[in-house]
């Protein structure tokens, strides 16, 4: 399957989740599900373009900017029209928890290999394992709901979606060999 394939049908199943949990739960509800799903996005895409294969990292900076925009109008959409900050800050902290985690430690490693004229190496294919942060956030929703198999049930797509956008990200990295100013 394709980047576009790939990136397009898991997104798609991202906004079927969104869809389901608005039905059962309500539309803030599914606001709040669309943006933990949507913060993964940029997260993955800026592992992706970082990796070892030295693929279309313009056309990754761009899904990586789309989607932390994205991710923010889902919260402004959160905080200023159902008036609840303490979701939107709470989405907020996970979002500055998991880039203090991953892409600042991986940034710092990068450039001080870069200043001894060596590179960050890691296969594109391990990005794959962060995938589990996606399903550790989708277990907590899960565990503070009311009705834990029915938002397991509507949150499944997204699970699903989020591995289909991280393929369609390693395809987009593998695609061409051209771009290396990575």
């Amino acid at each position: 399957m394709g980047f576009k394939r790939s990136f397009l049908a898991g997104f798609s199943l991202i906004i079927l989740s969104f869809i389901l949990v608005a039905e059962v739960r309500g539309i803030e509800s599914g606001l709040y599900v669309l943006a933990v799903n949507v913060m993964f996005i940029p997260l993955w895409g800026t592992i992706v373009l970082w990796s070892k294969d030295t693929g279309n990292g313009s056309k990754l900076r761009l899904i990586i900017l789309t989607s932390l925009f994205l991710f923010l109008m889902l919260l402004g959409a959160i905080a200023g029209g159902y008036h609840d900050f303490e979701k939107s800050t709470g989405i907020m902290v996970v979002f500055l928890m998991l880039f203090l985690m991953f892409i600042l430690p991986l940034y710092w490693v990068k450039r001080k290999q870069k200043r001894h004229g060596k590179h960050l190496v890691y296969p594109t294919r391990e990005v794959k394992y962060f995938w589990a942060y996606q399903w550790i956030a989708v277990g907590v929703l899960v565990i503070k709901s009311n009705g834990p198999l029915k938002i397991f049930l509507s949150l499944s797509p997204g699970l699903v979606g989020g591995y289909l956008i991280i393929n369609g990200l390693i395809q987009l990295k593998k695609v061409s060999k051209t771009d290396t100013e990575e």
